[in-house]
């Protein structure tokens, strides 16, 4: 059996649109609008179940995302399917991770997709719409993207520019990025 995609229920959007109310004024003003001559911004949420081998398991992750598995990958959403009343942008969420964590790890993956989206403004500080009058959106890139080797730094140890670039970054950033104690945040 190959993937399965299928909306997803309300609790998804109602955790979506909490993660936006608390982080991400912008993407809740967009949302929010009443305009009947500007639609609002409208994010879709699709849970994917991976495909399942004759005995029902997983053969692979449900998402990759450049040949690495992920356990959500957003997108904007292209013009032509926009003006057909597909939403603005579409969150997949690998649907048996989703199933497997409670609420606190959910929202983080949620906040994770939607730090990608990245509305656009003019000079004039006003938000740049298409053709159809939807809002124009890009993807912002990570902070952080690293290629990195194993089996490269394991060799070449601190020759290595994985383990330069790891010492680097653990200087600057590792701070935020240390596992705080169990039970904070």
């Amino acid at each position: 059996m190959g993937k399965i995609y299928t909306p997803a229920g309300p609790e998804v959007l109602a955790l979506g649109m909490q993660v936006i109310a608390e982080c991400y004024p912008n993407l809740l003003e967009l949302s929010s609008r009443k305009s009947k001559r500007l639609p609002p911004l409208v994010i879709d949420y699709t849970m994917v179940l991976g495909a399942r081998d004759k005995e029902g398991n997983p053969k692979g992750p449900a998402l990759k995302l450049h040949g690495v598995a992920a356990l959500a990958i957003i997108r904007v959403v292209p013009q032509n399917f926009r003006a057909r009343g597909l939403g603005d942008a579409e969150i997949q969420i690998d649907q048996d991770w989703w199933t497997d964590n409670g609420d606190p790890e959910r929202m983080a993956l949620l906040d994770h997709e939607l730090c990608h989206l990245a509305p656009w403004k003019d000079a004039d500080n006003q938000w740049v719409r298409d053709d159809t009058g939807r809002i124009q959106l890009k993807l912002k890139n990570h902070d952080h993207d690293y290629g990195w080797f194993d089996e490269v730094a394991k060799r070449r140890g601190k020759f290595a520019a994985e383990v330069r670039q790891a010492r680097r970054w653990f200087d600057e950033f590792g701070q935020i990025y240390l596992l705080p104690p169990e039970g904070s945040k």
